[in-house]
């Protein structure tokens, strides 16, 4: 049985095969689209906050994730309409977990 793949699709997968193998082995959860975190300087400086305040033994709550990112995005200066919604922190959650 044949499929029909365009030439294009071939070639952008061959160009980054080492990346796709790499989301697909560590990917705890099937992947159907690769999505990349607009805002991965928050993504960083949040994940190593969180890291400070978990060593303190400081429990964390999905509000104070919420407010933490707003603050370093106003800190980095990144875009203003960035909303860091409970949706954010959920994926966010799932983000340190394969790291």
């Amino acid at each position: 049985m044949y499929v029909h793949v365009a030439h294009s699709t071939i070639s952008t997968v061959w160009k980054y095969r080492d990346k796709l193998q790499s989301v697909f082995e560590n990917s705890s959860t099937p992947v159907k689209k690769m999505r990349s975190c607009n805002q991965s300087r928050v993504d960083r400086a949040l994940f190593e906050w969180f890291k400070i305040q978990r060593n303190r033994n400081f429990n964390i709550s999905g509000p104070v994730l919420q407010a933490k990112a707003g603050d370093f995005t106003r800190l980095l200066k990144l875009t203003k309409d960035f909303k860091c919604s409970v949706g954010w922190i959920q994926r966010f959650r799932k983000r340190i977990l394969v790291k």
